[in-house]
């Protein structure tokens, strides 16, 4: 069981982690990203990070580095998105 969900939790990590990652290389393309998919992102990581927190000490451990990871982009997708309005500021004055 435990095997099982930590494969299930490693799986959700790698998919939200691709789609941050297409997001931000939409945003370095300059393209303008689907806020309502960024609200379902975070929603979905949220939901991941609550089931990960009532898992089991050996399950959490061990999706740790790819969560951190999946936070780290996520950190990363924040700036950006903080730069694309500065920039689309800018630009429309």
């Amino acid at each position: 069981m435990t095997q099982d969900m930590i494969a299930q939790f490693e799986q959700r990590s790698d998919e939200l982690i691709q789609f941050i990652e297409n997001t931000l290389n939409d945003l370095h393309r300059g393209e303008m990203p689907d806020f309502k998919n960024m609200k379902d992102i975070e929603n979905q990581v949220s939901v991941l990070c609550d089931k990960v927190s009532k898992s089991s000490p050996e399950v959490a451990r061990e999706v740790q580095p790819l969560m951190s990871q999946m936070i780290g982009r996520l950190d990363a997708l924040a700036q950006a998105l903080i730069d694309f309005k500065q920039t689309a500021e800018e630009r429309h004055g």
